[in-house]
């Protein structure tokens, strides 16, 4: 049985044009990079040890590990070559391997 677990995540602040926008602006882009930071790890917390440990197979340097435009990336690309490596196996009934192939299709939308 997966344990369900809730997270919340605070939103940073709205950025303020009203005052100082100078210091509005460091502060609001300080909270904003935190939060896109607690993304990243909340995504590999989320999917696992094993994508933890695949993840590391990618190569990233420690600050792309965090960025979660890079992980998503990166987890694309693999879906789409499992996706391109896939074909019908010997002796697989051809509906069956369409089926499949739709399922991975579906799967990647």
């Amino acid at each position: 049985m997966e344990k369900k677990t809730s997270v919340t995540l605070n939103l940073p602040p709205k950025l303020s044009l009203e005052g100082n926008v100078h210091n509005n602006w460091i502060r609001f882009k300080y909270n904003f990079h935190v939060y896109i930071g607690a993304s990243s790890k909340i995504f590999v917390n989320v999917a696992d040890e094993d994508a933890i440990d695949f993840a590391a197979t990618f190569g990233l340097k420690d600050v792309e590990m965090n960025n979660y435009d890079q992980l998503m990336k990166d987890f694309d690309s693999y879906a789409a070559y499992v996706f391109n490596q896939s074909s019908q196996n010997e002796g697989e009934i051809f509906n069956h391997s369409l089926t499949e192939a739709k399922k991975c299709i579906k799967s990647c939308e």
